[in-house]
């Protein structure tokens, strides 16, 4: 079994857990206190980050992306993305960055930040969601950072902050 590494997107807020080199889960930190590890659209809350890194073999990685400048972060039309792309668009409609993660695949993935509702007055953060899934729910983005995802959530549903 490949060792798990979780690097920082944003920093005490955001990682992605890769092995081998592919995306395979997020942490996120949550407001109130502990983090959400999210794989496969399954969420499981831990009181802290040792309890994932006991629990999923996980390296946590001590180097923010943001502030190493040698860290390039792939990137469409402006907005980050998951890994290599292929089969790049762009929706002027919708102004949606689109692309594959495989040069055959015909599952299309949106570049950027996302907040979707999947049900009434419940938001989920995304990083690259698949397509379909901004097809079938309301959504806001696509946004360049995350921070900037969380101020245009905390404008556009202000009736759900705490």
């Amino acid at each position: 079994m490949t060792q798990k590494t979780a690097t920082p997107v944003v920093s005490n807020k955001f990682w992605i857990v890769e092995e081998a080199g592919e995306k395979i889960a997020n942490i996120q930190a949550i407001e109130g206190g502990g983090y959400t590890y999210v794989k496969d659209g399954r969420r499981e809350r831990f009181p802290s980050l040792k309890d994932i890194e006991v629990r999923y073999n996980i390296s946590m990685g001590k180097k923010f992306a943001g502030n190493d400048s040698k860290s390039k972060i792939p990137t469409l039309y402006g907005f980050p993305v998951q890994g290599k792309t292929y089969n790049e668009s762009y929706n002027v409609q919708t102004r949606i960055p689109v692309y594959s993660k495989t040069a055959s695949s015909k599952s299309m993935y949106c570049a950027g930040y996302y907040c979707v509702e999947l049900d009434t007055d419940a938001w989920i953060s995304h990083f690259c969601p698949k397509l379909i899934t901004i097809k079938r729910y309301p959504y806001l983005g696509p946004f360049k950072s995350e921070n900037e995802m969380l101020e245009a959530w905390k404008i556009a549903c202000p009736h759900l902050q705490n």
